[in-house]
């Protein structure tokens, strides 16, 4: 989860990225620690500085409707900011309806990569 808040990072720096996919990934950490009513990560780097980067960068973020730990209203709510209304950006959210934080990935993940990034 937190690589794919890493990987936004280097999406939004990095010229030759074309896609960023992410599973699991709590994006913007402050709205996470808010969510969680958890102390701030003051020693981490924001991810709101990086939005207008990011948000012209085809997405995908993989998200369990159990997770817990780093639910899906967080990525749509982070996706929103990058162009101000969900449908309007190049962000999509696939949403697993039996998968947590930890559990359901490994089996599914074959067929979501073969769905969604044409591989197999």
């Amino acid at each position: 989860s937190g690589g794919g808040t890493l990987a936004a990072f280097i999406a939004a720096r990095e010229k030759s990225v074309r896609q960023l996919i992410t599973v699991a990934a709590p994006i913007d950490h402050n709205a996470w620690t808010e969510f969680h009513n958890v102390s701030s990560l003051t020693d981490s780097l924001s991810i709101q500085p990086y939005t207008a980067a990011l948000a012209n960068i085809p997405q995908i973020h993989f998200s369990g409707e159990q997770d817990k730990i780093a639910p899906s209203q967080l990525t749509k709510q982070w996706a929103t900011q990058l162009t101000g209304s969900f449908a309007q950006t190049n962000v999509r959210i696939v949403m697993l309806a039996d998968v947590n934080h930890q559990c359901g990935w490994v089996e599914k993940w074959a067929a979501l990569s073969e769905q969604y990034l044409g591989t197999r």
